[in-house]
């Protein structure tokens, strides 16, 4: 295999651990020094960063037990790969624990690979659908009141946001 399809199979093995919510597996796909970005709901404005996979581990885990079922169902729909970035266009639906809707929200992810891990990551989303299917039914007026982001292992996070749906504020 290629360097290109190499670090497209390790895309498609992050979304596979994802669906099986296996966060030690998701973990071992970065490196430590992991930059993940989530895009914020005002442009460029109030992104989410996190800064290293456990900061990223720990918002995951929150999200699954507070937000979403854990049984995520993430869809790769498309991949494109360039030296050392693949972009992924992924469709991941769930079931909002505090509705019992399901969500079904369009991705789009930009990793950076180097020697087989993932070095940084950026997704973007959809915000208004975020606050209107997940964080308003659920009491959160923004990604920036989402308790867990208070709590000391995640304190590194800069900004309003969660991953895997976050990154977005109410309509201001």
């Amino acid at each position: 295999m290629s360097v290109i399809d190499d670090n497209k199979d390790l895309v498609r093995r992050y979304f596979e651990a994802l669906a099986r919510f296996d966060l030690d597996a998701i973990s071992s796909l970065m490196a430590p020094e992991l930059r993940f970005r989530c895009a914020g709901g005002t442009g460029a404005e109030d992104p989410v960063v996190f800064h290293s996979p456990r900061e990223l581990i720990d918002d995951l885990r929150h999200n699954l037990r507070v937000l979403y079922d854990p049984d995520p169902d993430p869809e790769v729909l498309n991949l494109t790969a360039e030296a050392d970035r693949v972009v992924a266009e992924v469709r991941i639906r769930a079931r909002s624990l505090e509705t019992g809707e399901v969500y079904d929200n369009l991705y789009a992810f930009f990793f950076w690979i180097r020697d087989g891990v993932f070095v940084e990551i950026h997704e973007h989303l959809d915000t208004q659908y975020v606050w209107k299917n997940l964080l308003g039914p659920a009491g959160i007026a923004s990604g920036a009141q989402m308790p867990w982001l208070d709590e000391p292992e995640s304190r590194a996070v800069s900004g309003p946001g969660l991953l895997f749906g976050h990154g977005f504020a109410q309509s201001r």
